[in-house]
């Protein structure tokens, strides 16, 4: 209801559907010479290989936006066809910054100690609980890790900004929390919790 007039108009305006054009900027913005984990889209990157004049010769008619949209699509793909071992490192290096943290960052306070050690502590401690959670293995912790491993997999072919990281939080929580489960149960800790709210 909400989205199906915009489906509807953008149709019979570009004949096609679509809600919003960006994968190839996006691509791209992640993928070219200069780019880092955060992406790159200075004056520098788009005047590797003449982007810049590439843009202006596009037609300004009102497919503008899915022919701009194809030249960074292009661009981006022909950068990593040619520059593999470029984009598997990168990769990597974007992966693990999604999950754990970015050690380059250029982003505005983003080494301010009230963002920085909550993350820090999050992302190391829900390893730990990933690996605890193996033990006990089951669909729920197996689907959890899907989206886990799905959502880092494909962000990470793009780039990473900080607020990305909102999107895997909630299950690095839960994971957070079978390594605390697992060090009360070491500890006896939490049977006389659970008894002492029994006897409550």
């Amino acid at each position: 209801m909400v989205i199906s007039p915009y489906l509807i108009r953008n149709y019979f305006t570009f004949n096609q559907i679509t809600l919003t054009k960006s994968v190839g900027f996006n691509l791209w913005k992640g993928n070219n010479p200069v780019a880092k984990v955060e992406g790159e889209d200075s004056y520098e990157a788009l005047s590797y290989n003449n982007i810049n004049e590439k843009i202006k010769q596009l037609p300004k008619n009102k497919l503008y936006d899915f022919h701009f949209d194809k030249l960074f699509l292009d661009e981006g793909l022909n950068y990593i066809i040619n520059q593999p071992l470029i984009f598997i490192k990168r990769y990597v290096k974007r992966f693990l910054s999604f999950f754990y943290f970015n050690i380059d960052s250029d982003y505005p306070n983003y080494y301010h100690p009230l963002f920085f050690i909550p993350i820090v502590f999050t992302s190391l401690l829900s390893s730990v609980g990933i690996f605890i959670s193996l033990k006990d293995f089951n669909y729920k912790k197996g689907y959890l890790l899907l989206y886990l491993f799905l959502t880092l997999s494909i962000f990470s072919l793009f780039f990473i900004l900080p607020r990305y990281k909102i999107a895997i939080l909630p299950i690095q929580l839960i994971f957070m929390n079978y390594f605390f489960i697992e060090c009360f149960k070491k500890n006896g800790f939490l049977n006389k919790l659970i008894k002492k709210l029994k006897f409550i």
